[in-house]
């Protein structure tokens, strides 16, 4: 996978040219903003899925944190609704 790193002013100029390169040419986009701290990054949603497989993998293998708890239990939206602190608590006890 290639990576290109660019300003935010030129990924606006050129988004639909960076789409293009993320969806078809996989590639992976980093925006960043002279004033901000962090960075954005574009990258295709299978890629996506893989690294998170991928880290998951990791996890398991060195720590074993997550070996009782699903992929979709972390990486779902959930956390941001009202019950967010029952279902914290469901994963920590491993219950989802």
């Amino acid at each position: 996978m290639r990576t290109i790193k660019v300003s935010a002013t030129e990924a606006r100029n050129n988004l639909f040219t960076l789409l293009n390169q993320v969806l078809y040419e996989n590639t992976k986009v980093i925006i960043t903003k002279a004033d901000a701290k962090g960075e954005v990054v574009l990258i295709a949603k299978e890629e996506k899925d893989k690294e998170i497989k991928k880290r998951t993998s990791i996890l398991n293998e060195t720590f074993g944190t997550f070996k009782n708890v699903s992929l979709s239990a972390y990486t779902d939206n959930r956390l941001r609704g009202k019950r967010a602190k029952e279902y914290l608590n469901k994963v920590r006890k491993g219950n989802v």
